[in-house]
């Protein structure tokens, strides 16, 4: 995500954020794709779903703008499809 602080991201923190975004988006998409009786049995758990709930908003809120941005192919390849 490109910032507008004076000091731009390094490759490594941009990796890390990209990286931290597949790894909600994989963790949702899973989620998602859990029967009924395993949803309401992870809801049941207070901490876990406050968790899983926060994590799902940040990706929906972090997810598609922040994916388009990409660096030059020679710096490296991109992480998220």
């Amino acid at each position: 995500m490109p910032t507008t602080s004076a000091h731009p991201q390094s490759k490594t923190e941009l990796y890390s954020q990209q990286l931290a975004i597949y790894t909600l988006r994989q963790f949702s998409a899973a989620r998602s794709s859990l029967d009924q009786q395993h949803s309401a049995a992870m809801s049941r758990l207070p901490a876990a779903y406050s968790r899983v709930a926060r994590a799902d908003k940040l990706a929906a809120m972090l997810g598609q703008p922040f994916l388009e941005y990409h660096l030059h192919p020679s710096e490296f390849t991109r992480l998220i499809p």
